[in-house]
């Protein structure tokens, strides 16, 4: 790169810096880093080690501050990307893993949970509509109006009541 009056300086293992460019560039080569402090850069690799990806998670599990998580997470996902079969293993082999991802998506789990039960709630309360709809229209039908006014008065389809009534009817014991 010297010759196209680049330069390139080795910091610390699998860390340069090139130097000449129209914007400052380094260039990190993972299989060169070495120890606990490049791991978070390892495990981004594609051939990323379960020594790694183990000791990454237990790092990410005593992450405190919020942005900090955040960004344990971005890699945690990056590298779960780029190494799926890698992760699936390890996590069979090593269940604490499956507490530590618990833990770091923690908020997002609860959004979710939050929003599954909101689903929950408005589907139950539709089936609960339904419910009262349908024992109305029978009720209707007993009392001799016709479908379309019981559809009307129910608030569904005629289509809707002509299937309910051609249901068979459970007798209360």
């Amino acid at each position: 790169m010297g010759r196209y009056g680049f330069r390139v300086e080795k910091r610390c293992g699998g860390v340069y810096y090139i130097t000449g460019l129209f914007i400052p560039a380094q260039v990190i080569v993972t299989r060169e880093l070495e120890g606990a402090q490049h791991r978070s850069l390892r495990v981004l690799s594609r051939n990323a080690m379960v020594e790694d990806i183990r000791g990454f998670t237990e790092d990410a599990r005593r992450v405190e501050e919020q942005r900090d998580r955040e960004n344990m997470e971005a890699v945690l996902h990056a590298s779960m990307a780029a190494n799926y079969e890698l992760y699936e293993k390890t996590r069979r082999g090593f269940p604490e893993m499956n507490d530590v991802m618990r833990w770091m998506m923690r908020d997002e789990m609860a959004a979710e949970l939050q929003k599954g039960r909101q689903q929950g709630l408005q589907q139950g309360a539709q089936m609960g509509r339904l419910d009262q709809a349908k024992e109305t229209a029978y009720k209707l039908r007993d009392m001799g109006l016709p479908v379309n006014k019981i559809a009307t008065a129910v608030s569904v389809s005629v289509e809707t009541v002509q299937e309910w009534f051609a249901e068979p009817v459970a007798l209360a014991k």
